[in-house]
């Protein structure tokens, strides 16, 4: 495809500054909220949901290195509001084993 080469060498040279993180947020957020590490912007929320599976809110977020391990406390800026949150490995559930 076209940029495979670009991609392959920004994953090879450790260049990929931006992962794609799962976060269990206090309250639902709004998509585009700020998410905050150290005092500073770390990354954005792409899309909230409240699960089901896990009876809590969770959402969707793009981070910066190296705020994106699991683990990590972060603050989601949702409005006026700012919610604690919590980096977690994706997916959030697994299937069940039969």
């Amino acid at each position: 495809y076209t940029g495979q080469e670009i991609i392959a060498r920004q994953i090879t040279y450790d260049k990929v500054t931006t992962h794609l993180v799962g976060l269990l947020v206090e309250a639902l957020v709004a998509p585009e909220a700020k998410v905050m590490a150290e005092g500073r912007q770390a990354g954005w929320v792409s899309s909230a949901v409240h699960s089901i599976a896990l009876q809590r809110p969770i959402a969707l977020a793009f981070l910066r290195r190296p705020h994106h391990e699991p683990g990590m406390e972060v603050a989601v800026q949702s409005g006026d509001q700012t919610l604690a949150a919590t980096v977690v490995a994706l997916p959030f559930a697994q299937a069940p084993r039969i």
